[in-house]
């Protein structure tokens, strides 16, 4: 089992959506130029280099859920691993200059979970 993002449900609604409130948390993530179909795959390869050991220190660090992809154009999209939540533990730097170790506020956001395989006409629905 990987280590689930912690998060508090504000509240439920109607078709499955829920409300919550992510805590403040680090990441490590990479852009890339693809649409949204390709750009998991593209971006998913230098994120579990750098958890392997691909940074400056050569520590590897365990898989977290979930992987975060955001867009960040038509053609660019944001691919992140959340760093697993151990307070005071100062990650290593990465060794790939195209990924970033990234902080994020606390977070109030709108989810929806997928059963089974990802579709691109769900996401975009």
């Amino acid at each position: 089992m990987v280590e689930q993002q912690r998060y508090d449900v504000m509240e439920k609604l109607l078709g499955g959506l829920e409300i919550r409130s992510y805590p403040e948390h680090q990441v490590i993530s990479v852009s890339v130029n693809a649409g949204l179909s390709e750009a998991g795959n593209l971006g998913f390869r230098p994120l579990v280099s750098y958890i392997s050991g691909y940074n400056v220190s050569g520590q590897k660090i365990a898989m977290t859920a979930p992987v975060i992809q955001a867009p960040e154009s038509s053609e660019q999209h944001r691919i992140s691993f959340v760093i697993p939540s151990q307070p005071g533990v100062k990650w290593p730097e990465p060794a790939d200059p195209r990924v970033r170790l990234e902080s994020k506020p606390q977070s109030l956001v709108a989810a929806l979970g997928f059963r089974g395989y990802w579709r691109e006409t769900h996401v975009m629905e």
